[in-house]
């Protein structure tokens, strides 16, 4: 689900803004590193605390 509402959110974006994603899945990682190779946004931070994941990313 996460990866849904942010491709739907991404492109709501200008070039070079950014969206930030948080999810509690522990797929989310691996899922948002092909996500971001898949579409060409990139994955601009990726970090894990306490079981909630951040994810930031740019619109191409």
């Amino acid at each position: 689900m996460p990866i849904l509402k942010a491709s739907q959110m991404i492109e709501t974006l200008h070039t070079g803004q950014k969206l930030e994603v948080l999810a509690d899945d522990p797929a989310a990682p691996s899922d948002f590193v092909a996500f971001s190779k898949r579409t060409g946004h990139p994955l601009r931070e990726n970090a894990e605390s306490g079981g909630t994941y951040r994810f930031v990313l740019e619109h191409k």
